[in-house]
């Protein structure tokens, strides 16, 4: 059978969907079943454009999300206004792609997505769909490169329109709900959130040229990048100031620190660990299955 949502090949009688999670008939011959399932949309033939109409729950624009904890990143780029006053839109459409082909190779070389271009401004996810254990230290070397090509990429602009092309990067790492959201024509993957918001908030409040990060990516990140002191700012939509990090750069030697941090509490496992091993050595092939929360690592 086939999932009806995302049309993935399922096992017979599966309840859920391995891959998109949503929730399945259990057969056909299940008549009291309050499972829904989605309905699908029939293009009108008569030149009506309008989707068709229905209240059936299942065509609500949210899809069904997971929650994941995620660091989210907001570019922008000031000076592409002054730039388009002076410049032909083709010639400002032309440095415009060329900007974002080099600014967003970073993102997906730390393992990161685009999740839309909004204007002059780029967002990116870290922790979906795809989770490392450190998104938010991937997050924080994509935006430091990010820094990097722009100003390469603006000493050459500069010369050729005359503006001075600077980026300013927010970011910040919290929990959103992650899925598909849309209507009947279109959907898109994205998350939305709180977190979300305050990444924008943070990328709004960065100076040209500047990282800005919350407290929440800060407390994940200090060890491996170099932070100005906290300093609180006030921010639209919130009645309390957020505390907020410039940042200076990755640390000298900041790819090695793992290796110099202990494992704590864990004596009896590593224990039982070094017994088998030392059996699969000296006498027959042995296995250990570890069993743990999504997401400890």
């Amino acid at each position: 059978m086939n999932c009806p949502s995302c049309q993935a090949a399922l096992p017979f009688k599966a309840n859920f969907c391995g891959y998109c999670g949503a929730r399945l008939a259990s057969n056909a011959s299940d008549t009291n079943s309050s499972v829904i399932l989605p309905i699908p949309v029939k293009l009108s033939t008569t030149g009506d454009s309008s989707p068709p109409a229905s209240s059936h729950p299942a065509t609500n624009n949210v899809a069904a999300g997971d929650r994941r904890v995620v660091t989210v990143l907001f570019a922008d780029v000031s000076g592409f206004t002054a730039m388009s006053e002076r410049l032909d839109p083709e010639e400002v459409r032309e440095v415009v792609n060329s900007f974002f082909r080099v600014v967003t190779e970073p993102i997906y070389r730390y393992g990161g997505i685009v999740d839309k271009y909004i204007g002059d401004a780029v967002m990116a996810i870290f922790g979906a769909p795809l989770a490392h254990e450190d998104d938010a230290e991937r997050a924080m070397m994509a935006a430091w490169s990010m820094q990097g090509i722009t100003s390469a990429f603006a000493t050459k602009t500069k010369a050729r329109t005359g503006t001075q092309l600077q980026l300013r990067v927010g970011l910040n790492t919290g929990l959103v709900v992650a899925g598909t959201v849309g209507g009947a024509y279109k959907q898109d993957y994205t998350v939305i959130g709180d977190t979300v918001n305050l990444a924008q908030r943070m990328e709004a409040s960065a100076k040209p040229g500047q990282v800005l990060i919350t407290q929440e990516t800060f407390k994940l990140t200090h060890l491996r990048f170099e932070y100005g002191e906290g300093v609180p700012i006030k921010v639209k939509g919130r009645q309390e100031p957020v505390t907020s990090y410039v940042l200076r750069g990755p640390r000298d030697g900041s790819s090695a620190f793992r290796d110099r941090l202990p494992l704590v509490g864990r004596k009896n496992e590593l224990k039982q660990l070094k017994t088998v091993l030392e059996h699969a050595i000296h006498h027959s092939p042995q296995s250990v299955n570890l069993v743990g929360e999504t997401g400890m690592g």
